[in-house]
């Protein structure tokens, strides 16, 4: 009977990713000229996709090398991170829900030995490193350019990220006092409220303090500068690959403006709900950012749909790259090391 009632659980989600993935499709054909979106395909300059290609496989092995910093793995096992980082970033994009954030701690504690507890201790604290690092960049990018947007509008926008952005910043610096706090008020629960199952209640408690105790060797880490520094460079190398692709059909931007308006694509990722492949909530954040920046939302929702394509498009051929790389490393690695001695 559990496993039936997680079933309907699991087809529910499924059944509300696709709802949300086949009225934002309607949405944008009924929206768009599907000879326009040719157009722009047709159009695309091949030499930008692939240099966005390349950032883009950049920024997978520093996403790669920030998991292996944070949990102090050895470095002959980055081409299995690098493979485990790839299944985590497919599934989270076509399982509904961002279920597919959960792959990470299943995938680390099934190949690294690396226990649930701890996974999801450093899959929760890199999300909020990237959650910050958008605001920040959205501030820093704002004030460069704020002569052109220095509207009453446009003020209160740069207000409600720096807002965002302090709140962010106090829950990083103080997670581990949050952290016990929330665990003082979930001690008092069974005294308040004498219907709960106390023997399931003491299990969870002792899994969340497992949890908060393992965020906080985090945060005391010495390596905390490393991965937040790998943090900035990933966020900055991801702008990049959606800025190149922009470039590549042939709109022209600065990276500044590229940055304000894309930001609230990037917040997208962290609803708790999303079309598969992310489609639709990803356009909708794109849409709305770039026109306020100015640009038509005929335009901007075009783009948006092309560039989300071309990111689903690179998560599959990445994931099949790291496929090989992690299941044929020593092969790999001997044919090279043959072809260099032979050479010399």
């Amino acid at each position: 009977m559990p496993a039936l009632t997680k079933n309907k659980k699991l087809i529910i989600r499924l059944l509300i990713s696709i709802t949300i993935t086949v009225f934002f499709i309607y949405f944008i054909v009924k929206n768009l000229n599907i000879n326009d979106f040719k157009n722009l395909i047709n159009n695309i300059n091949i030499y930008f996709i692939l240099i966005a290609l390349s950032i883009h496989t950049i920024c997978y092995l520093v996403r790669s090398l920030r998991i292996l910093v944070l949990l102090k793995i050895k470095f002959s096992e980055f081409n299995n991170i690098f493979f485990t980082v790839s299944r985590h970033y497919i599934l989270n994009k076509i399982l509904p829900v961002r279920i597919g954030e959960l792959s990470l701690v299943y995938f680390l504690k099934n190949e690294q030995e690396i226990s649930y507890t701890k996974g999801l201790g450093a899959l929760l604290y890199l999300r909020i490193l990237d959650l910050l690092a958008v605001p920040l960049f959205f501030i820093v990018a704002f004030s460069i350019n704020f002569s052109s947007f220095s509207n009453s509008n446009n003020i209160i926008i740069l207000l409600i990220f720096l807002i965002l952005f302090i709140m962010l910043f106090f829950v990083f610096i103080f997670l581990g006092k949050i952290l016990n706090l929330i665990l003082k008020f979930l001690k008092l629960l069974p005294k308040k409220i004498k219907w709960l199952e106390k023997n399931i209640y003491f299990k969870f408690l002792e899994k969340y303090k497992n949890l908060a105790d393992e965020i906080n060797k985090f945060i005391k880490l010495k390596t905390n500068i490393k991965v937040i520094i790998l943090t900035i460079l990933n966020r900055l190398l991801n702008s990049l690959v959606a800025y190149t692709i922009f470039f590549g059909f042939g709109i022209s931007i600065g990276f500044i403006n590229f940055i304000i308006g894309s930001t609230l694509s990037i917040l997208t990722e962290a609803l708790p709900v999303s079309g598969i492949g992310s489609f639709g909530t990803f356009e909708a954040g794109w849409t709305l950012g770039f026109v306020l920046i100015g640009y038509n939302q005929k335009l901007s929702l075009l783009t948006g749909f092309g560039v989300n394509i071309i990111f689903f498009i690179f998560t599959i051929f990445l994931l099949i790259i790291s496929f090989f790389l992690s299941k044929y490393r020593e092969i790999i690695t001997r044919k090279f090391l043959k072809l260099v001695k032979g050479n010399s």
